[in-house]
């Protein structure tokens, strides 16, 4: 016999829900490293300051928003489509199957 296979929505939205959370305060943290990286380039003038703050910038504009949003929709994918769908298939699922007995 095969065996059982379990799926608890409830933990899908929990783990979403974490996802989201990690995520907003990851982007709060390149927020203040920003800031920072902005006030040290006041007062450190030098060739390494430049390629440092320019290397950091280049990261920030190529990658914070996309990284941002692919882990914003994956958290809304698991939320919506694995948790709602799972469990809206199921429930139907479980109506033919009775229809039948």
């Amino acid at each position: 016999m095969a065996n059982k296979i379990v799926v608890d929505t409830a933990k899908v939205v929990t783990a979403a829900d974490q996802i989201s959370k990690l995520n907003k305060e990851l982007d709060q943290e390149f927020e203040q490293l920003e800031n920072a990286i902005q006030r040290l380039n006041g007062r450190w003038n030098s060739k390494a300051s430049d390629g440092v703050i320019g290397h950091f910038f280049s990261i920030k504009n190529n990658y914070k928003e996309g990284r941002y949003m692919v882990m914003q929709d994956y958290s809304n994918f698991l939320k919506k489509q694995v948790s709602v769908a799972y469990d809206t298939t199921e429930t139907g699922n479980k109506s033919l199957a009775d229809a039948f007995k």
